[in-house]
């Protein structure tokens, strides 16, 4: 059992590495709508902390009215995969992002995007 736990682990920091070195903005939430992960390229992309959205409702997260844009996408989309274009205003910047929505197993969802 622990070669199984071990190789999980390894699974697991990898898939880290991946999501923390791609370019792309990626968020996942669980079936309640609480942020499991979001990497460095999403948190720079929404110009938030992790703290401010890690483990939070994503309709506290997102609760201003540019970010709330992204919960209305991943409250329509809760149970098929989607795409549209998406436009917020983030520190006074204007961003178009396409926004990917993929519902994932047991529930969760997965967000990401590109600028």
């Amino acid at each position: 059992m622990t070669a199984t736990n071990a190789r999980l682990a390894e699974e697991r920091a990898l898939l880290a590495a991946v999501l923390e070195n791609v370019a792309a903005g990626v968020v996942s939430t669980d079936a309640a709508g609480r942020i499991l992960t979001c990497n460095t390229a999403a948190l720079q992309i929404l110009r938030q902390r992790e703290e401010e959205v890690i483990g939070r409702r994503v309709e506290e997260a997102w609760a201003d009215p540019e970010r709330g844009k992204l919960a209305v996408l991943l409250a329509e989309a809760s149970n098929a995969a989607g795409s549209r274009e998406v436009y917020l205003v983030l520190g006074g910047e204007w961003k178009t992002f396409e926004a990917k929505v993929t519902p994932m197993r047991e529930g969760a969802g997965c967000w990401s995007s590109r600028t």
